[in-house]
C-alpha cells in the first residue's frame, strides 16, 4: 500500500504480475437491432475537418504538419480523403444493437452498442475494428445514442469510410443499460467481455441482414481511447492468457491480427492513484508529463468521482460514505453560490447525477452538450472543499479533500487497483502503444511502463509511438489562444495512425473463406 501526501508524488516502475478474478463469458444473444443513422462521407468529411481545424482561423499548419509528419504517413485533408475514399463509400449505417452481457456480479445485462457498416461490397470489407469508447459522463454519448458525437463521428470518418465494419460497444451502465452503476476502469475484465459479446452479436446481426459475411472469417482489430484503451489492452490480455475467451472469439470465426490502443490508463495502482493524491501545477508538470495543469486540476474530480463510485457500489456494497467526503458526494458547494452545484434546483449526489439525462436538465446533448454540464457541476462541487487536512482549487488538486480520510488505508481498493493494472504481462500479437507526449487528463507515464513491463516479460511484435503536442494545434473555442492539442482533442488524430497501421496488416489479409 502506498500512504500519499498532498505534494506531488513521483511515479516509479514496480514491476508486479497480477491476480485477476477470469471474466464470466455470457452466452451473448441478439435482442433487436435497428438503424438509427446514416452518414454521408460528404457530411463526415465536413464534420471531421470541423475537428482536425479545431476552430483555428487557418488550418493550414495543421493539414500540412500531418502531412509531413512520418508517422501519419502522407495523410492530406487538402485531398478530401473520406468523402473520395478509394472505396467509394457513399454513406455508413450506424445500428444500435441490443444484446446481453454478463455484469461484474455475474447478472445478465441487457446492453447497447453502435455498429458501423460501410455500405459497400461487403467482400472486400477489410475486417472489424473493435472500439472500446472513450469516457463519457453522459450515459447518452454512446455511439448508439448520439452518433453526431465527436468520437462517434470521427469512428465512421476514420474507420468506416476506410472499409471497415466499426464496433462500439456502449458498455454497462450506458445507453441502454442506464439504470445500472457503469463498471467504471477500476473493472477492465468486464468491460473487455462486453467486446466479447458484441462480437457475438454481430455475427447474429449480419446474418439476420443476409450479409455474405456473416459466415466468413474475418480480421479483428482493437483499439480504444483513454478508458476504453486499457479495455482493448486487456481483451487482448485475456485472448492470449484465457483459453476459454480465446475460443470464444476464434469460434466466432474472428482472427486477432492487431491491438492499438490510444493514451490509456494501464498502471492504475501507482501512476493513476499517486497522480490523483498528488498537486499538479505549473510547477511539476514534468512529473506526470502533463500538458495542461488547469485541465488536470478540472478533471481529476469527475474521473474520480466515476471511478470511486464504481468501486463504492461493486465492492463496498454501496457505502458512499465509506469512500467519499460526505459534503462532495451530496455535491454541496463551499464558498459559491448552492445554485453552481444544484441541477435543475434539485440538489443531488453525484451518483444522482451521473444518471441525469438531456431532458432533465434541458439540454440538447450535441458536441457533448451534457458531458460538459456533468463535469462542470462536479468541478463546482469539489472547489473549495476543505477536509482531510487539505484544500481543492485547480492548482491544489490532489483529491483528498474529496475523499474519506481512510481511504488511503482501503486494503479492498488496493486490491482491485492491483488487477485492474495491465503492464506486466507478456503479448506476441502486432501491438502498439500510441500516446501523446504529454497529457493533461491520462499520464504518458503509463505507455512507458506498459511498454517497459510488456518487454520485460518478453513480449514480441510491440511497439510504442510518442506524439509531440506542439505538432497540431488547436483551440478550444473561437476567440481562445491557440494552444498544443491534449487528450480531449487528440483521438482526432491519433485514430489517423491508428487507422494505417491496421491497413498495413489488413491489406493482404481481406476476408477469408470460412474454415
Amino acid at each position: 500500500m502506498l500512504l500519499v501526501s498532498c505534494t506531488s508524488i513521483t511515479p516509479q516502475y514496480v514491476p508486479q504480475t497480477n491476480r485477476y478474478t477470469q471474466p464470466l463469458l455470457a452466452d451473448t444473444n441478439l435482442s433487436n437491432y435497428a438503424l438509427v443513422h446514416t452518414y454521408t462521407t460528404e457530411s463526415l468529411q465536413s464534420a471531421y475537418e470541423s475537428m482536425f481545424c479545431g476552430n483555428l482561423i487557418h488550418c493550414t499548419l495543421n493539414v500540412d504538419s500531418v502531412k509531413n509528419a512520418p508517422e501519419f504517413a502522407g495523410f492530406d485533408l487538402n485531398t478530401l480523403p473520406i468523402a473520395h475514399n478509394p472505396y467509394h463509400i457513399e454513406s455508413i449505417n450506424l445500428y444500435r444493437v441490443v444484446y446481453n452481457t454478463i455484469g461484474q456480479n455475474g447478472e445478465s445485462e441487457t446492453v447497447s452498442g453502435g455498429v458501423y457498416i460501410p455500405q459497400m461490397d461487403v467482400n472486400k470489407i477489410k475486417g472489424v475494428v473493435l472500439f472500446f469508447h472513450p469516457t463519457f459522463f453522459a450515459k447518452s454519448s454512446v455511439s448508439s445514442y448520439n452518433p453526431q458525437g465527436r468520437v462517434n463521428s470521427a469512428l465512421a470518418a476514420l474507420f468506416a469510410s476506410s472499409g471497415y465494419v466499426v464496433l462500439a460497444p456502449d458498455y454497462i451502465g450506458m445507453g441502454i443499460n442506464k439504470h445500472q452503476v457503469h463498471p467504471y476502469v477500476i473493472y477492465p475484465q468486464v468491460n473487455a467481455a462486453d467486446g466479447l459479446s458484441i462480437l457475438a452479436t454481430f455475427r447474429q446481426m449480419a446474418g439476420a441482414l443476409n450479409l455474405s459475411i456473416a459466415n466468413k472469417t474475418l480480421p479483428l482489430f482493437v483499439s480504444g481511447y483513454s478508458e476504453g484503451s486499457s479495455y482493448a489492452l486487456w481483451f487482448s490480455r485475456l485472448y492470449q492468457e484465457n483459453q476459454n475467451f480465446q475460443h470464444k472469439v476464434d469460434n466466432l470465426n474472428y482472427q486477432l491480427r492487431m491491438v492499438a490502443p490510444i493514451s490509456g490508463a494501464y498502471d492504475l495502482s501507482a501512476v493513476v492513484y499517486n497522480n490523483l493524491y498528488s498537486n499538479n501545477n505549473l510547477w511539476n508538470t514534468e512529473v506526470y508529463k502533463t500538458n495542461n495543469s488547469l485541465v488536470t486540476g478540472a478533471l481529476k474530480p469527475p474521473l474520480a468521482a466515476l471511478s470511486l463510485i464504481a468501486f463504492a457500489y461493486y465492492t463496498e456494497s454501496g457505502n458512499y460514505d465509506k469512500v467519499f467526503n460526505p459534503d462532495f458526494f451530496h455535491m454541496q458547494c463551499s464558498w459559491q453560490f448552492a445554485s453552481n452545484c444544484s441541477v435543475a434546483n434539485q440538489q443531488l449526489s453525484l451518483l444522482q447525477l451521473l444518471a441525469v439525462e438531456s431532458q432533465d436538465v434541458h439540454i440538447q446533448n450535441t458536441n457533448n452538450a451534457l458531458d460538459i454540464y456533468v463535469v462542470n457541476k462536479i468541478n463546482n462541487a469539489a472547489k473549495y472543499k476543505f477536509y482531510n487536512h487539505s484544500f481543492y482549487t485547480l492548482f491544489t488538486n490532489s483529491i483528498k479533500p474529496l475523499v474519506s480520510e481512510s481511504l488511503v488505508y482501503n486494503q479492498k481498493l488496493h486490491v482491485a487497483l492491483s488487477n485492474a493494472d495491465v503492464y506486466d504481462w507478456q503479448s506476441t500479437i502486432p501491438t502498439l502503444l500510441l500516446t501523446l507526449e504529454r497529457d493533461s487528463v491520462v499520464s504518458p507515464v503509463n505507455s512507458e511502463y506498459a511498454y517497459r513491463g510488456m518487454l520485460d516479460a518478453h513480449s514480441r511484435n510491440l511497439s510504442l509511438l510518442k506524439v509531440e503536442n506542439s505538432l497540431i494545434k488547436t483551440r478550444l473555442l473561437v476567440g481562445l489562444p491557440e494552444t498544443d492539442i491534449d487528450h480531449l482533442t487528440g483521438f482526432v488524430y491519433l485514430f489517423i495512425i491508428v487507422r494505417n497501421a491496421f491497413d498495413n496488416i489488413a491489406a493482404p489479409a481481406r476476408i477469408m473463406p470460412s474454415t
